[in-house]
């Protein structure tokens, strides 16, 4: 639920180091996905999806974003609102997970609940379902 649109710096959902990040950037309240593709190793350049449609600020919204090793997607309540289409692996870190903000700032404005990681890219109908049907499909 966020309750703010913040003018310096992004608000980070969730976030993963140089691996992946879900958030809000500066100035807006449309969500984005973003991630690195594993090169040499470590992590090459980011690629993003943008949402756009915008969430409701002061009301619960439902955000997903996924990788299926094709295409990088963004879903806002149920929805899917942006694609990107990249082909590579994701990089991998042994960074922790931040849920509501970064190592370095960046929190999240507002609040968040059902926060899950999955070791597979949803389907659009799994991703509808939980939107639909909170707390009964993933």
């Amino acid at each position: 639920m966020p309750t703010a649109i913040i003018t310096a710096g992004a608000q980070t959902l969730v976030s993963k180091g140089s691996n992946y990040r879900l958030y809000i950037p500066t100035g807006s309240l449309t969500a984005t996905v973003e991630f690195a593709l594993a090169v040499g190793g470590g992590c090459g350049a980011t690629q993003s999806a943008n949402s756009i449609a915008g969430l409701v600020q002061n009301q619960w919204n439902h955000v997903v974003g996924t990788y299926d090793g094709q295409d990088l997607r963004i879903y806002t309540n149920g929805e899917e609102q942006g694609r990107t289409h990249v082909i590579g692996s994701a990089c991998a870190n042994s960074n922790s997970l931040l849920v509501g903000g970064q190592g370095g700032g960046n929190a999240f404005i507002g609040r968040l609940d059902e926060v899950a990681v999955y070791d597979h890219a949803l389907t659009a109908s799994e991703v509808r379902d939980m939107f639909l049907y909170p707390g009964q499909a993933g």
